[in-house]
């Protein structure tokens, strides 16, 4: 894919790599580029012309694009994380860190003021700000993705992701860095809705393949498996949209995790 005046292009390949388990990914379709997660009623943009390839895993059912591959923070500014996106998700900015702040304080609020917690693809910081707020002393954020975002000291006993998983082009070196500001005792609490038990007759009709979003990965709970051994972690499942990751066993602090 590469970025013109007029916008991105599409380039498609017939067999890829499995960027989870390392798999062979044949082509499984295409979305247009303008599709968001809002789409399910009214279109929220007007056709783009450019239709954006997904490959799909044969071995862990993984569904990705590498059309955003060689993207830059500029080419992301420029088509999707610009001043339309609120459009795509509306949610973004303010409900869902508060919704979030409010999962981890039911789950984990009981520890609140011993746990150092690092939100990881927190954008500007308001959902450690939240955590502060409700008694998280050792809140903070950090973002690899969002401009002068410093990378914190220390490791981390719980690191939560939020929306990232599908936005990122490696998921591989994503989780890797992740787990390298985990504790030894720590753990791995992200969101990304897995794909539905009917996705073999979905397809890419599944409304959460949305380029518009950025959502360039789409997981299967194997795919989850696979990219955790990656990283050196386990995947201790999960829900749709809530999924663990640890090292051995899940730590004490976790044990009455909610998945609501």
């Amino acid at each position: 894919m590469t970025a013109t005046a007029a916008g991105p292009v599409a380039e498609d390949l017939e067999r890829l790599t499995c960027k989870c388990c390392g798999g062979t990914a044949a082509v499984y379709g295409a979305v247009e580029f303008n599709r968001t997660c809002e789409d399910r009623e009214v279109p929220v943009f007007p056709p783009s012309g450019v239709d954006i390839p997904y490959h799909r895993c044969s071995a862990c059912g993984f569904i990705f694009t590498i059309a955003f591959d060689h993207f830059g923070a500029a080419e992301f500014g420029q088509y999707i994380y610009n001043d339309a996106y609120p459009l795509a998700d509306p949610d973004f900015a303010d409900r869902r860190p508060a919704s979030n702040a409010e999962l981890l304080r039911r789950n984990f609020g009981a520890a609140a003021g011993r746990l150092r917690v690092l939100d990881y693809g927190g954008g500007n910081g308001l959902l450690a700000r939240r955590l502060q707020e409700l008694g998280f002393t050792g809140a903070a954020t950090y973002d690899p993705f969002y401009a002068g975002s410093s990378r914190p000291q220390g490791t981390f006993d719980l690191i939560t992701a939020f929306e990232v998983l599908e936005h990122t082009t490696t998921p591989r070196d994503t989780l890797v860095d992740m787990a390298s500001l985990l504790s030894p005792e720590g753990m791995l609490l992200c969101s990304t809705l897995v794909q539905p038990p009917d996705i073999d007759q979905l397809r890419l009709r599944w409304w959460y393949a949305a380029p518009r979003n950025g959502h360039v990965s789409l997981y299967s709970p194997r795919a989850l498996t696979a990219l955790a051994a990656s990283a050196g972690l386990t995947y201790g499942g999960g829900n749709e949209l809530l999924h663990v990751f640890h090292r051995g066993t899940l730590p004490a602090f976790a044990t009455q995790l909610v998945t609501a």
